[in-house]
């Protein structure tokens, strides 16, 4: 049996070393490449590109765990993965990028579309000649060959086309021999068919690394994860980054947490149920009152209604009562009235008896010629009274002529009748020529109140509001608003919502001519249509009166503008609540009304649209100039969101309308005070042109008044006479009185008649008015009938002090019963719209549920019913499932992410000790050895994570109250929500609280053979770089060594360290130093570098291979043949 010591000349005998890698349409390699290694060493060298880390890569593909496996590892610092390489794009031979037909960047490809395969074989050797060993001596010493077998389906690319295994094959043999299992997709069961007796393939990695591990005495598949990690670590600037990035495990508290966050999506989902369910209840919460407001509202108007139709039943029945009760009282004052008549004729028989005899009496004694006298005293009376009367109408008719005086004598009367004619013609042309022009100027002044009317009410609806739309539209808008239960900013116009620039103010006028009746429409939601369309079928507008009907979703086109577009000189202010109603301008004015604004018209025809100032406009061929008003008339503007500029006008106007009126009014009132001067004359000429002097001689009818008073005075001094005259004016008092006392009576006796018939037939009336209502209705009820005498009492409390006052109070209690239900309709109106803003709203924020719903309030039933589904069902069955979720959540996890973290630093101390161990064994400098030391380094955001989990495991997770179970998941939440965040400040403190590494330092201390401490270093300095390099390295040695090598031996079973990019950065003394720490290890050094540190690598490897890549598309590998080994082998030729 060969033992180590028998083979003085093999490095290392019974360590593993690889010692040949071959390749197979592998990358930039196409067809077979065998590359040898020296067991001394290899150094591969070439420019960059060349395929060096093709090779390495290739290495790394079969040994490397694919979930750690990092291509071209070294370029990219070890700890990302490269995107642009992968198994798939290598069995392709992807060689560079190229623009594609649409100009993009693709990948081009040696062996693109057909399928491919290629393949891998690692060769390991321990240095023994096992071709001259036998059995199982020999099948111990064997060569162990890893295989990689790739095929890649025909016009695939990715992985889903890619079929792999893994091998161990024992003895002799090369890649080639494999081609068959390669081209026929793979083909594992063949395979294992086929090498049962000395190899074994799998699919997954898995069980291949660990049978490998196991045939090249490797201790764990982890170590195969730290040689990659090693094969990139061309930078280890400090012992921390050693320990951290290379030497420690990924820590478990990463995986941990994901499982967490993933576990708490479940719980988070389930919370999130609940708080749907709330929101949809918090949502729809309103509609209850709403509802509730509507059906009082209803309750009442309906009350109120009913209350009205009973009204003149009940009112009538009130008057019956007072009716009969006066005609009860009129009879009985009839019987009395008969009594009084009887009375007053006896009477008047007696005073008639007397009055005959005294009128005897006094005609015996000379009566007759007295009464005579004093007729003719009367008649002389009367005819003076006449003539003054005439005299002081003549007087006040003369008084409007300029110098005439009242007549004395006959005379001067004639010649004033003279006179009057004369003027009275005069009068008469001028009342007949003048008549047009006095129509004229009245009408005039009707035209100028009335525009003073119109003014006057303009200014005062503009002063009530911010708007320019005429008053008569604004009446219009508060109809609609009020009948549909809107405000009035739910209903702008489209005037109301374009505003001109300030700096564009001089196109203001031709703008506002452009827009005309499109800025005089009314905007309204489309859902609103039906409802206003019925509005407007009913009623008489006295206007014209147009509207848009605004969908919910409304677009508004990418129209190009020119920089002189009417578009860009405006601007479309947003109405809250209503975002569709500013797009829906928007549109109108990119699609009607994107005019070119041209300073003169010669520039009109260069556009297909275009507006001057002075409003002409051109649209394709059809080009228009209106002036039938002036276009800077301010009164006709209707753009903007103020109205400043429209007052000021009109109230300008109205002072120049004021200013014509007086002036029109002065001139009629001249008119007019000369018409009834005229007038006067033509009436008076006309009066006395037929009347005698004798109607104005006030001296003579004086003195013939005066000849008959004396004549009366006479006769009436006789005694005889005088008695006789006072019996006949007793007799005649007498009976006078007695008439008088008869017609009164007759007179009281008819009017009671009169008034019992009245009220007969009032009953009647009311009993057949009463009859027809219970015909066509039900009689009162007592409860009506309460309620009606209530509200008659309330409105006043005598109203049954006759029927005039019980209709009056009818009718105050009609206006307020009237009120009463308008104000109800309001109510319901204004219920229904606050219950249909709750339905559009849920409706929006959850459609799936409202699918079949409108959002109209005659629908309101059915979300009611789900408001009440949800809070009898729906949230305790949330509610439930939450706590049912949050009991089975696992604390558990959450409490071993806090163990791991806690439990990390000592971990890692326990793991040093065997690499402390390993350290011992070789010296760092003559008498030195290392020994490294771990320092707690958590800091404060770690501990302030430990007290939030420490918060959140507190207690028992088995809450029955709902409010407990919510505040422990509240604090869960917020750790959760940060460890599964993909924000960059949440993943950079979800790293520093869970990478367990970062929470420690690492110091290296030199000690003497007795354990006496030298000296100490830390990440922090104190050393050179070279220092600082070495001491890393010699660390990273030890600690490969320990996972390589068997317990307290020096030299690990395992040898080959890969390094990729080595010592790029470092200068030679570095480089040296390095590779011979990793030497005195005894590891065999696989180097992949460019050329600068060929002569420091030749004493620390065996061969070099320069790797050349010729067109950027194929690479070559050339052996560079070392002068010692030439001679050797001329001197083997020669023998």
């Amino acid at each position: 049996m060969l033992k180590p010591s028998d083979l003085p000349d093999v490095p290392y005998p019974g360590q593993w070393r690889l010692a040949r890698v071959d390749m197979a349409n592998w990358g930039t390699f196409s067809g077979y490449q065998s590359l040898p290694v020296d067991r001394r060493g290899l150094l591969l060298t070439g420019a960059s590109g060349s395929g060096k880390s093709t090779i390495l890569d290739a290495v790394s593909t079969v040994l490397t765990p694919p979930s750690h496996l990092h291509l071209n590892a070294a370029a990219n610092s070890g700890n990302q993965r490269d995107k642009e390489r992968s198994i798939s794009n290598y069995v392709r031979g992807v060689w560079g990028r190229r623009s594609g037909a649409a100009g993009e960047l693709a990948h081009a490809y040696l062996r693109p579309k057909q399928a491919t395969w290629s393949g891998v074989m690692l060769r390991y050797e321990d240095g023994f000649p096992y071709g001259e060993l036998e059995g199982s001596e020999r099948r111990r010493h064997e060569p162990v060959n890893l295989l990689g077998i790739f095929f890649q389906k025909s016009n695939t690319v990715g992985r889903e086309g890619l079929k792999k295994f893994y091998a161990v094959v024992r003895g002799d043999c090369a890649l080639h021999d494999f081609a068959a299992y390669g081209m026929n997709e793979a083909d594992m069961s063949k395979f294992n068919k086929d090498f049962k007796e000395t190899g074994r393939a799998w699919r997954d990695h898995a069980s291949f690394e660990a049978h490998l591990c196991g045939v090249l005495r490797i201790s764990s598949p982890k170590t195969l994860i730290l040689l990659h990690k090693t094969q990139a670590a061309k930078d280890i600037g400090s012992l921390d980054d050693l320990f951290r990035k290379y030497m420690l495990d990924t820590p478990r508290t990463l995986e941990l947490a994901d499982a967490a966050v993933e576990q708490f999506q479940e719980l988070s989902q389930a919370h999130e149920g609940v708080v749907d369910q709330r929101r949809q209840m918090e949502c729809l919460e309103p509609l209850l009152v709403h509802d509730e407001t509507h059906a009082q509202a209803l309750a009442a108007e309906v009350e109120a209604r009913g209350l009205l139709d009973a009204l003149n039943p009940f009112a009538d029945e009130t008057a019956v009562e007072l009716l009969e009760q006066q005609l009860e009282k009129r009879a009985r004052r009839a019987d009395a009235l008969v009594q009084d008549v009887a009375s007053a004729k006896a009477e008047q028989s007696f005073a008639k008896q007397a009055h005959d005899s005294a009128m005897a009496l006094l005609s015996k004694r000379g009566g007759v010629a007295l009464d005579t006298a004093h007729m003719q005293v009367d008649e002389r009376n009367r005819q003076l009274l006449y003539v003054q009367k005439n005299r002081d109408s003549l007087k006040q008719d003369l008084a409007t002529s300029d110098g005439v005086a009242l007549p004395a004598t006959r005379e001067e009367f004639e010649a004033l009748k003279r006179q009057l004619s004369a003027k009275a013609q005069e009068a008469r042309s001028w009342l007949d020529g003048n008549e047009d022009e006095k129509v004229s100027r009245f009408g005039r002044v009707g035209e100028l109140r009335e525009r003073r009317t119109d003014i006057s009410e303009e200014l005062r609806h503009l002063r009530r509001q911010r708007s320019n739309i005429p008053s008569k539209l604004h009446a219009i808008r508060t109809s609609i608003a009020h009948q549909l239960g809107l405000s009035l900013a739910d209903l702008p116009f489209v005037g109301e919502l374009i505003d001109v620039n300030p700096n564009e103010a001089a196109w203001q006028p031709a703008i506002e001519r452009l827009l005309g009746g499109r800025a005089r429409t009314m905007l309204v939601e489309r859902r609103h249509a039906e409802a206003i369309n019925e509005f407007l079928e009913t009623r008489h507008l006295g206007e014209r009166f147009e509207y848009d009907a605004v969908p919910d979703r409304v677009s508004v086109p990418g129209v190009a503008l020119h920089e002189k577009s009417l578009v860009r000189k405006v601007t479309v202010a947003n109405v809250p609540n209503h975002e569709s109603f500013a797009l829906w301008v928007n549109k109108l004015l990119r699609e009607r009304f994107n005019y070119v604004c041209v300073d003169t018209p010669a520039d009109m025809e260069r556009h297909p649209k275009a507006l001057t100032r002075g409003g002409q406009t051109k649209s394709g061929e059809h080009h228009v100039k209106d002036d039938r008003r002036n276009i800077a008339d301010r009164s006709r503007w209707v753009l903007g969101s103020t109205n400043d500029q429209k007052i000021e006008r009109f109230e300008g106007d109205l002072a120049e309308c004021e200013r014509l009126l007086t002036a029109a009014r002065a001139e009629t009132n001249d008119i007019t005070a000369k018409e009834l001067r005229l007038q006067a004359i033509c009436r008076l000429d006309e009066s006395l042109r037929s009347k005698p002097w004798d109607d104005y001689d006030e001296a003579q009818a004086k003195g013939e008044c005066e000849r008959a008073e004396a004549f009366y005075r006479e006769l009436e001094q006789s005694d005889e006479f005088r008695e006789a005259e006072a019996l006949r004016a007793k007799a005649e008092a007498r009976l006078e009185a007695a008439n008088e006392a008869v017609q009164k009576a007759l007179v009281a006796q008819q009017a009671n008649e009169e008034k019992l018939k009245d009220i007969e037939d009032q009953i009647h009336d009311l009993e057949q008015r009463a009859k027809r209502g219970r015909d066509e209705g039900s009689p009162l009820s007592a409860e009506t009938k309460g309620q009606l005498t209530k509200l008659f009492e309330e409105t006043e409390q005598g109203f049954r002090s006759s029927v005039s006052s019980v209709y009056q109070t009818a009718n105050r209690v009609q206006r307020a019963l009237d009120e009463r239900a308008g104000k109800a309709v309001r109510a319901q109106q204004n219920a229904r719209r606050k219950a249909e803003l709750v339905l559009q709203q849920y409706k929006m924020k959850w459609p799936a549920q409202a699918a079949d719903l409108s959002g109209r309030f005659e629908d309101r039933i059915a979300y009611l019913d789900r408001y009440r589904q949800i809070k009898a069902s729906g949230l305790p069955e949330y509610e439930h499932k939450f706590l049912e979720v949050l009991n089975s959540f696992s604390q558990d996890q959450i409490t071993v992410i806090a163990s791991e973290i806690r439990n990390a630093f000592r971990e890692v101390r326990e793991r040093l000790e065997p690499v402390n161990r390993s350290l011992l064994l070789s010296e760092y400098r003559s008498g030195v050895h290392l020994q490294i030391e771990v320092k707690e380094n958590r800091g404060p955001r770690v501990d302030e994570f430990l007290a939030d989990l420490k918060e959140i495991t507190k207690g028992s997770w088995s809450e029955d109250d709902l409010a407990s179970a919510e505040r422990r998941y509240e604090r869960t939440a917020a750790v959760m929500k940060r460890l599964g965040s993909s924000e960059t400040a949440d993943r950079t403190w979800r790293m520093a609280c869970l990478n367990t590494p970062d929470h420690m330092k690492f110091i290296a201390r030199e000690v003497t053979e007795d354990g006496s401490e030298l000296k100490a270093h830390d990440s922090d300095g104190g050393l050179s770089g070279g220092q600082r390099q070495k001491l890393v390295f010699f660390c990273l040695a030890a600690a490969l060594r320990y996972q390589l090598a068997d317990e307290d031996q020096p030299i690990p079973s395992y040898g080959t360290i890969i390094l990729d990019e080595a010592f790029n950065n470092s200068d030679r003394f570095f480089a040296e130093d390095a590779l011979a720490i990793f030497g005195a290890f005894g590891f065999h050094m696989v180097l992949a570098t460019p050329g600068k540190l060929l002569q420091t690598a030749e004493d620390h490897i065996g061969s070099i291979v320069v790797v050349t890549c010729e067109d950027e598309k194929r690479s070559r590998l050339s052996p560079v043949v070392f002068e010692n080994d030439a001679l050797a082998a001329e001197g083997r030729e020669s023998r």
